[in-house]
Parts: structure tokens; C-alpha cells; sequence
């Protein structure tokens, strides 16, 4: 893997988490804990490198859509829009482009 897109990919990974707590406290403080827990959890069940239930390409690569769209859907409902798309062009870009190395 090149640094550059593991570091893009791993810093998209981050922002998702930030995003998914923002939009949580916006709504109710427990949910800036539940959101980015359940994103959590499905990450490291079916998308992390070390999963024990990993998934195949490209079912693999739609969870990982769904859930970088998710949560730049989020970000946007709290009035960040251009963020919440920003978010999301550069995680889907980040995850396709990691499959291509």
C-alpha cells in the first residue's frame, strides 16, 4: 500500500467517527456515543484488515460506502454540508483507490 492513501484512508476513518459524535451530541448526548460505537462495530467486524468475519470485494467496499455515506449524511444534517460531501468524495475515493494498488 502507498503511505499516502493508507494515511488518507486512515484519516477519513477518523473524521467518520468525529462526524457520526457531532451529529450524535446534536440530537442527544447518548447518541454522540452510540453512533460512532455502531460505526465502530461494523468496521472492525466486516471491513478491518485483521476482521475474523471480513468480507469479500466488493461486498467489502458497499459496507464501506454505506458507511462513510452514512456518516457524511450526518455531518451534513448538522448544517456542515459542504464538509458532509467533502467527507464522503474523499472516503469513497480513499476506499476505491486503496483496491487499485
Amino acid at each position: 500500500m502507498r503511505p499516502g492513501v493508507s494515511a488518507v484512508r486512515f484519516a477519513t476513518e477518523v473524521a467518520a467517527l468525529a462526524a457520526l459524535a457531532v451529529a450524535g451530541l446534536a440530537i442527544a448526548w447518548p447518541l454522540a456515543l452510540a453512533l460512532p460505537a455502531a460505526f465502530a462495530f461494523v468496521w472492525g467486524w466486516w471491513v478491518a484488515p485483521k476482521a475474523r468475519s471480513r468480507l469479500a470485494d466488493p461486498s467489502r467496499l458497499a459496507v464501506e460506502i454505506v458507511l462513510f455515506v452514512a456518516a457524511g449524511g450526518a455531518l451534513a444534517a448538522t448544517g456542515s454540508v459542504p464538509l458532509g460531501l467533502l467527507l464522503t468524495a474523499v472516503a469513497v475515493a480513499a476506499a476505491i483507490a486503496i483496491r487499485r494498488e
